[in-house]
């Protein structure tokens, strides 16, 4: 028996071929099925857009390839960054060839062609919906390979070494780190193995940030600015002997590779993002969630000092879950409309925070060194009282 095909419990549906409409309200509920002449009733697929803007699926079914408007589904798709889903079905001949060339064109979610009947669908939840993880949490800020105040932290937060060398915490707390463990800190290796130990053994979640990206696409061979720290994990990894350098890539990309845009925890009450995230992002991976995430609401300009100028998202937040994130560094964790910013700049000499969740206090130690200077005006502050 084959394996079902999965598709997002939220996506945009196109299914292409005769029969749609019958194989299409076999696999999908009433509500997500969309009439062909209202999502077509004008260019710009007004009923569609609406359907994706508000974080609902769409299916729409279409009995010939009509490239136009194919494509323009998607782009709407892409534009409201839900994830796009594709079924073929039954193609023969010149017409197999005229919607295969979709795949090769366009970046989808999945891209199945099979056959109109039989068919064993399976919808799944996005990786970052594990609403069903109620806690407790540590969520704790940029690590930027600061191992020494990280193990420091575990210990103050009540965590310890089990018979594995792996951190726990006995009272089944859960450690959640908002991203870029690596560049910048002086044992960067150390802080990647650390956490990817406590993320197998799963006492820790993370999310990926952008130097975790960019460090995932140096380990992948791509071409790169090598730049912001990254030098120093290069350095770092390259320093180990080839059979550990080796089998180091191979964990590294792997779970690199797995880790979500954002976190959804406790029921939808708590979200963890790297740099932040729109209440209307929550949920949604594709496209302009995810550079959001990785880098917060760029505007396209440099400040005096050369770094990405970023407009307040946290200032317009109104949504009802807690979201926690980090990113740009802060002297302090300050509470904005339900928001706070826990990266305390560590790596520059600042501190290294924890939130506790649900009791909403912090935990904070301070940096042994300014391991890297900061290139913009970041000044650390005196610090918090700690447990």
């Amino acid at each position: 028996m084959s394996e079902p095909l999965e598709v997002p419990e939220r996506a945009f549906v196109l299914v292409l071929g005769k029969g749609g409409q019958a194989f299409a309200a076999e696999l999908f509920e009433p509500a997500e099925l969309l009439d062909p002449e209202a999502a077509l009733a004008d260019e710009r697929h007004t009923a569609v857009v609406e359907r994706l803007r508000a974080g609902d699926s769409a299916v729409v079914c279409l009995t010939a390839p009509h490239v136009r408007v194919r494509d323009a589904l998607l782009k709407i798709a892409r534009k409201q960054s839900m994830p796009a889903v594709v079924f073929v079905l039954d193609p023969e001949g010149t017409e197999r060839a005229a919607y295969e060339e979709l795949a090769r064109r366009r970046r989808v979610e999945a891209y199945y062609v099979t056959r109109s009947e039989g068919v064993d669908l399976r919808r799944i939840r996005p990786p970052c919906d594990r609403r069903e993880l109620r806690g407790p949490f540590d969520i704790v800020g940029d690590l930027h390979g600061c191992a020494d105040e990280l193990e420091e932290l575990l210990h103050v937060l009540g965590y310890a070494r089990g018979e594995s060398s792996t951190w726990s915490h006995p009272a089944g707390r859960t450690f959640v780190s908002v991203g870029d463990l690596a560049d910048r800190g002086p044992r960067c290796v150390d802080v990647l193995e650390t956490i990817m130990d406590m993320l197998e053994a799963g006492s820790a979640l993370a999310v990926q940030g952008n130097h975790d990206d960019k460090l995932r696409r140096w380990l992948l061979g791509k071409k790169l600015k090598v730049s912001h720290g990254l030098r120093e994990t290069i350095d770092e990894i390259e320093a180990l002997d080839a059979e550990s350098r080796a089998r180091f890539t191979t964990r590294t990309l792997a779970v690199l590779g797995d880790l979500p845009t954002h976190l959804i925890l406790d029921g939808g009450r708590l979200v963890v993002a790297h740099a932040g995230i729109r209440e209307d992002y929550i949920g949604r991976t594709a496209g302009k969630v995810r550079s959001f995430t990785l880098y917060g609401d760029t505007t396209g300009e440099v400040d005096p000092y050369g770094l990405p100028v970023r407009r307040d998202w946290a200032a317009a937040y109104a949504g009802a879950a807690t979201i926690v994130y980090g990113h740009t560094p802060r002297p302090t964790p300050e509470w904005v409309n339900g928001t706070v910013n826990v990266d305390q700049g560590c790596c520059f000499g600042g501190f290294l925070t924890a939130l506790r969740y649900p009791e909403q206090r912090f935990v904070q130690v301070p940096a042994k060194a300014v391991h890297y200077p900061h290139s913009g005006d970041f000044q650390p502050h005196h610090g918090l009282s700690s447990e």
